[in-house]
């Protein structure tokens, strides 16, 4: 199933729902966009909170303008960067889109057991990253190396509430 709010129904993010659920996953839920730091944060954290959120893909926000907030928001969220992830973005990316593809901030990690990826909103670098390295990374094929194994493998330590405090899990 797949739920779409009607403001975010954007060519980037049917593309990128189409491909989630033709992999398996079960619902792709898309919220509404969040362009400060402070309430992005606290929109990932409740997201994350979920045990039945395996994977969170934030579209938009990743470039060079100073409203462009996406990889500062995570900074304090992710626990585990995969900076080898960004690197391959931008070698698919240069090849496709030239210098402009260098400018994304891609970001992928885990936080709360959960693969994380912040990714551009653009259709073009979408249909690269998915072709050439999503497909991959977010597969549920138990026996392929991936980012979301990667994810699953990560203990979740605690809950964490949507105002920033971690609670234990024991609590």
């Amino acid at each position: 199933m797949t739920r779409i709010p009607q403001g975010a129904q954007t060519e980037a993010v049917r593309h990128l729902s189409a491909r989630l659920v033709k992999a398996g996953y079960e619902a792709v839920d898309w919220g509404e966009v969040v362009s400060e730091v402070g309430p992005l944060r606290s929109e990932v954290k409740r997201r994350i909170a979920s045990p039945d959120c395996r994977v969170l893909v934030l579209l938009g926000g990743t470039g060079p303008n100073p409203d462009d907030i996406t990889p500062e928001a995570l900074e304090t969220i992710l626990e585990k960067r995969f900076d080898g992830f960004s690197v391959l973005f931008h070698v698919y990316s240069h090849a496709s889109a030239g210098l402009p593809g260098l400018l994304s901030r891609a970001v992928a990690g885990i936080a709360n057991g959960t693969c994380v990826l912040a990714l551009p909103a653009s259709l073009s670098a979408l249909r690269d990253i998915w072709d050439n390295l999503l497909f991959h990374h977010l597969s549920l094929d138990p026996d392929i190396c991936s980012l979301v194994r990667a994810s699953l493998r990560a203990e979740k330590k605690s809950t964490v509430a949507a105002d920033g405090m971690d609670i234990p899990a024991d609590s």
